[in-house]
């Protein structure tokens, strides 16, 4: 495939909703990402640096407590990891949306996966993942914000069987069912704002979801 055609394409904020059904599954990394939210500087109970504090994300998650900020630093991560039940209300955050990268090498399943309520994932990018990039499953509370994701064989930024989210100021290319996808719930009271679709199956789905 003639990747060059891509190098047309970046992302930039938006003043609307911008949810974009399109067609075609390719794979398009962006050059740019809208502005990053709060790197750090906001009161946190516990901040926990990867890989200063701790050398893995799991790690981090495993010793976090509730309201705890992880901070991811700059660099290439694996993902696969899982944010269990147990661990409600932490904020995952990467300290720079385009260089905190989880690169799943078309071998792996997920990103990260939520299973815990409150938990806010922000600032980073995920790539070339068999499955999803960013899920929650199962949860009351979530918020997905400045994400990048693209080449995924599923779902790029995904909530599923789960209420009281936000989607927002967030890109994916590349995904081979929907770029973003609220299901299974009802009421979902659920906000999808500020985000771009391209080059996936669906731009957005919301299977079996109702009720704001």
């Amino acid at each position: 495939m003639d990747r060059s055609i891509f190098n047309r394409f970046s992302i930039y904020p938006t003043a609307l909703i911008a949810v974009v059904a399109v067609s075609g599954v390719a794979s398009a990394a962006p050059r740019t990402a809208p502005t990053s939210p709060n790197n750090g500087s906001d009161q946190a109970s516990q901040t926990i640096r990867v890989p200063q504090d701790e050398p893995t994300l799991a790690d981090a998650i495993e010793t976090s407590t509730p309201g705890a900020l992880i901070l991811l630093d700059r660099g290439t991560y694996p993902g696969g990891d899982i944010v269990p039940e147990a661990k409600s209300g932490i904020t995952i955050r990467g300290v720079d949306r385009n260089t905190v990268v989880f690169d799943g090498e078309d071998a792996r399943a997920n990103a990260l996966v939520i299973e815990a309520d409150d938990v806010t994932v922000e600032n980073m990018t995920a790539h070339n993942y068999v499955g999803n990039g960013f899920y929650w499953t199962g949860v009351e509370g979530y918020a997905g914000r400045y994400l990048t994701v693209w080449n995924v064989g599923l779902y790029g930024i995904y909530a599923i069987s789960s209420r009281d989210g936000v989607f927002e100021h967030s890109y994916v290319s590349g995904a081979a069912d929907a770029a973003f996808y609220i299901g299974e719930c009802n009421p979902c009271d659920a906000v999808v704002a500020n985000v771009t679709a391209r080059l996936s199956a669906v731009g957005y789905s919301g299977t079996n979801a109702g009720g704001n």
